[in-house]
């Protein structure tokens, strides 16, 4: 299979996670400020840092000089965590 191909179907599946996560992120943000549910803006910020967050740091960390692999992985495994947290949160933890 060309490499060139396989990079272009992973940067453009990228940027799809990335924008459909934004828009999913965004409607419940929208939830959350039209009625005012603690578990939409938790769901909304859950979504965004397992979609949105992984994909700007996927980009933009390799061109930061200094940043190693395992410091960008280390990173958006955080995010990941944070993400999954605050979903747990919102279904299970608010009253």
């Amino acid at each position: 299979m060309n490499p060139s191909l396989v990079s272009n179907v992973t940067t453009v599946l990228l940027a799809l996670v990335g924008i459909i996560g934004f828009f999913v992120s965004l409607q419940s943000y929208r939830a959350y400020q039209r009625y005012g549910s603690k578990q939409m803006g938790l769901l909304a910020l859950g979504i965004a840092m397992l979609t949105v967050v992984p994909v700007g740091l996927t980009v933009g960390l390799p061109v930061v000089p200094g940043v190693t692999d395992a410091a960008s992985l280390l990173v958006v495994s955080i995010s990941y965590l944070v993400g999954l947290a605050a979903i747990d949160v919102a279904f299970n933890h608010v009253e």
